[in-house]
């Protein structure tokens, strides 16, 4: 059983955010309590309370910042049982970017019924803006 549950930025919450970046090909100096300030960050965890993944999310904008969810996890719909915990939280509507490099996210996002909104460019390169409103 999957249990998804409020946490707090830890030890091992760095070491998977450490995960994501080095998947993604990314660098960043800041931690993820400095990457996620005011946000919220989530957890879902197994029943052994292995962490699975996280998501930190940002309420005012229903932006959903970092999502990421370990690799021998992902065949076990980690991901939509984020996204449907979240809207349950927080509403149907909600809005993301993602990297134009990050091939199976973005077909994960688009499965599930993500829109794309818009495109720009950051730092870590070209990006989609990805908006859904499930009634």
């Amino acid at each position: 059983m999957i249990e998804i549950r409020r946490s707090i930025a830890n030890s091992k919450l760095q070491e998977m955010y450490k995960a994501f970046l080095n998947e993604l090909k990314l660098e960043s100096t800041k931690t993820l309590s400095e990457d996620s300030k005011d946000e919220e960050l989530w957890i879902a965890i197994d029943d052994l309370d292995e962490i699975l993944g996280f998501v930190s999310y940002y309420p005012p904008d229903n932006f959903l910042h970092h999502f990421y969810v370990r690799p021998d996890s992902r065949l076990n719909k980690v991901g939509t049982r984020f996204l449907k915990y979240l809207q349950g939280e927080y509403g149907p509507s909600m809005k993301l970017k993602c990297l134009v490099s990050n091939h199976g996210a973005l077909a994960f996002y688009k499965r599930i019924g993500f829109e794309t909104c818009d495109a720009g460019q950051s730092n870590d390169g070209s990006y989609l803006l990805l908006a859904i409103d499930i009634p």
